[in-house]
Parts: structure tokens; sequence; C-alpha cells
């Protein structure tokens, strides 16, 4: 079973904001590489849209993180990654 989670962009107002739904790869570059596009696109989409994220996304991404890039690991707790 998956849910899905909306974070809310930042600034208020709703016109023209897009329900945008990223996938476990480009949250997982998101985390590991600092500079990355998949981060600048996640930021833009946080400030100006509506992040959708299924939880089996977000268990996936801990999973692959931890076994693959454990030094990333510390990212994601602070930040509710």
């Amino acid at each position: 079973m998956c849910f899905f989670m909306c974070l809310a962009g930042r600034k208020s107002g709703t016109k023209n904001r897009f329900r945008v739904f990223v996938e476990t790869n480009v949250l997982i570059s998101a985390v590991i590489q600092l500079g990355s596009v998949s981060r600048k696109c996640i930021k833009f989409l946080l400030d100006h849209h509506h992040l959708l994220i299924c939880s089996y996304s977000i268990d996936e991404v801990f999973r692959i993180v931890g076994e693959r890039f454990p030094e990333a690991q510390a990212v994601c707790e602070p930040h509710g990654l």
C-alpha cells in the first residue's frame, strides 16, 4: 500500500501551482549530491509548486542510501527525507 505525501510550497497563493510527483532516483540524487540538478529541481518545486512523494519512494530512498551511500544517510534524517 502506498500513500502520497504532499509537501506544499512555501510561497502563498495557489495560482498556476502544479502537483508534481518525483520518482525515487531524483530523490536519491538530491540526497547524495549537494549541487545536483535534482536538488535544485526539488527546491524549485517546494518553492513554487506542490511536491508529491509516495511513501514507498521514501522507504526506498532510505534503503538505497543506507546500502549504497552510507555517508549520505545523515543528510536524510535531519531533513525528514
